[in-house]
């Protein structure tokens, strides 16, 4: 079964160059897939790994979502030219998954997101009421959800991650790290608790991660750098 990043990210670092030209036929395609692409990016993989996560029903459940449409934002935001594509190729998808779809939009720091979603939601009735609460606000780029929201907003930016490779998502986790200390406030420890878990889950299997990891080590101030020291440590002791 899938599993969310902040939940369980035991994903093999495997190469797999096959998988741009099969099927996905397995949760441990996606996995494989989703932890590898920020090593060979395909683009023209992301429509049949989405169709998959949809028709396996994957994405019937919420917890699943959030790395999605994280990693679709950063995916709509580095590669602009297959974006109509996508859309296009995705339209098929199961109503209530088309949210992956607006989400990862939302997310995606556009100048013309509202243009990008209407014909979607004019499409889909059903999805544009389901989503009423957030066309009440602005499009908001995936590293300004405020991190206090919840954990979801941690497995997003991971998939952020997984799409490009790129340091500010692990950064943007790496701040919630001085929340451990929050004794006054059990949401926020439990933030930075999934946030410690995440980075040395990751940094134990990904050196793109543990590179990150030890670069912010040098910046961070101290409140926050004993507790990366700790999952440094414990990840090169369970590598």
């Amino acid at each position: 079964m899938f599993r969310v990043f902040t939940c369980l990210m035991a994903l093999l670092l495997i190469a797999d160059s096959a998988l741009a030209e099969q099927n996905f036929e397995s949760a441990e395609d996606i996995e494989k897939w989703m932890d590898n692409y920020h090593i060979n990016p395909q683009p023209q993989t992301l429509p049949p790994a989405i169709k998959y996560l949809s028709s396996s029903g994957v994405l019937d459940n919420n917890s699943a979502k959030p790395p999605v449409f994280g990693f679709l934002a950063s995916a709509f935001q580095n590669y602009p030219d297959e974006k109509a594509g996508w859309i296009q190729n995705l339209d098929s998808l199961n109503e209530k998954h088309l949210d992956v779809i607006v989400y990862g939009l939302w997310f995606a720091d556009l100048d013309n997101t509202q243009e990008w979603i209407d014909p979607i939601l004019d499409k889909h009735p059903g999805l544009k009421e389901k989503l009423a609460h957030l066309l009440k606000t602005s499009p908001t780029p995936l590293l300004e959800i405020p991190l206090i929201q919840g954990p979801w907003v941690l497995d997003a930016l991971w998939g952020g991650f997984f799409a490009s490779g790129a340091s500010p998502p692990v950064r943007r986790i790496i701040s919630t790290l001085v929340w451990l200390d929050a004794k006054d406030s059990r949401r926020k420890m439990l933030i930075g608790g999934a946030a410690k878990w995440s980075l040395q889950s990751n940094a134990r299997q990904h050196p793109k991660v543990m590179k990150i990891c030890e670069e912010e080590l040098k910046v961070q101030p101290k409140e926050i750098a004993d507790h990366l020291r700790d999952i440094i440590e414990s990840a090169k002791k369970q590598k």
